[in-house]
C-alpha cells in the first residue's frame, strides 16, 4: 500500500519526467520486469507502475540517460534520515553500484504540491541535475542488455516530426535548410566547407562535413618519417605535389537539440586537421 509520502514525490517525478523528455532525455528500466515500466495517464497526477497490490503504484525513483549516451543519470527518494531526494550522475553507462549524493533542492514528501508547485520544484531538480558534476569512470562499467528505453510524454519520433525539428533548429543560425542538400555552415569568408543533414532508415540523424582545396602541397610526418601525398600526372609521368585535398566527417545524433553543437564540432574537427 502506498503512503501520501510516495505519492507527493511522484507527483513531482511525473512533472520531470515532462522536462526531461521535452529536452530529449531517456528513460529506461528493466526490462526483465516489465511491471516496473514507469507510465503516466491523464487520470492520475502523479507517475506511477505495477505491483503486487495494485496497478497504479507511485514511481519513486527514475533512471534515464541524455540523447547522446553520454552521461547516466539516477534519481531516488530516500524515506530514511534524509526524507528527500538523491542522484546519481555518471559517464555512461552508470556502474552497478553507484555512489549517490543527496540534492541541495529540497523534497518535501510531507507536502500535497499542486501541479504548479510540482512544475517548479521539478524544473529546480532538472536545473540541479544539469550543473552538478559527473563522476569520469571507465567505459562498459555496466552491461546494459537489460535495458528498456521507453517514452512516456510524447509520441514516438517519426521522419515528419524529426525533420520538422531539424529545420526548427537549425534556421536561426543557418538560414533556411533542407535535408540531403549541402549548405555552408561557416561564417568565414570564401569557406567553401559544406554541411549535408540526413535522416538514417532507424530515424537518427547525420551530420557531415566536407572540405575540398585545391592546389595544395600535403604531407605528414609519421614515426620521424616524412610523408607526401602526390598526383601523377601521365603526360609529364611525374609525381606532381601540388594536389587537390578532400577533408571529410561526419557524425550521427540523435536529438535535434544538439545539432548546431555537432555541427560546430565537425568544423573544428576539420579546422585542426587543416592547420
Amino acid at each position: 500500500m502506498s503512503t501520501n509520502k510516495e505519492l507527493n514525490v511522484a507527483r513531482v517525478l511525473k512533472q520531470l519526467v515532462y522536462i526531461l523528455e521535452e529536452n530529449d532525455f531517456v528513460l529506461y528500466y528493466d526490462k526483465r520486469f516489465e511491471s516496473l515500466k514507469p507510465q503516466i495517464d491523464d487520470e492520475h497526477d502523479y507517475i506511477y507502475h505495477e505491483s503486487y497490490d495494485s496497478p497504479y503504484s507511485p514511481v519513486t525513483y527514475l533512471q534515464f540517460r541524455d540523447s547522446e549516451s553520454k552521461v547516466d543519470y539516477h534519481l531516488d527518494y530516500r524515506d530514511v534520515f534524509t526524507h528527500t531526494l538523491h542522484y546519481s550522475k555518471y559517464l555512461y553507462p552508470m556502474p552497478q553500484n553507484p555512489f549517490s549524493h543527496k540534492m541541495e533542492t529540497y523534497l518535501d514528501p510531507y507536502k500535497v504540491y499542486s501541479e504548479i508547485e510540482a512544475k517548479e520544484l521539478a524544473e529546480n531538480i532538472y536545473n540541479e541535475l544539469m550543473n552538478i558534476e559527473t563522476v569520469q569512470i571507465g567505459p562498459h562499467s555496466q552491461q546494459t542488455k537489460y535495458r528498456e528505453f521507453t517514452l512516456l510524454t510524447k509520441e514516438p519520433p517519426t521522419q515528419e516530426s524529426i525533420t520538422e525539428r531539424i529545420y526548427k533548429e537549425l534556421e536561426p543560425h543557418y538560414g533556411t535548410v533542407f535535408l540531403d542538400e549541402p549548405f555552408y555552415p561557416s561564417v568565414e569568408p570564401l569557406d567553401e566547407t559544406k554541411c549535408t543533414i540526413s535522416i538514417t532508415p532507424d530515424l537518427q540523424i547525420k551530420v557531415s562535413v566536407t572540405s575540398e582545396e585545391y592546389p595544395r602541397k600535403e604531407h605528414r610526418v609519421w614515426c620521424g618519417v616524412h610523408i607526401q601525398y602526390c598526383e601523377y600526372d601521365e603526360n609529364t609521368q611525374e609525381l606532381v605535389e601540388q594536389v587537390g585535398v578532400k577533408y571529410s566527417t561526419d557524425k550521427t545524433i540523435e536529438s535535434p537539440l544538439v545539432l548546431h553543437a555537432t555541427i560546430q564540432e565537425l568544423l573544428e574537427r576539420i579546422k585542426t586537421v587543416k592547420n
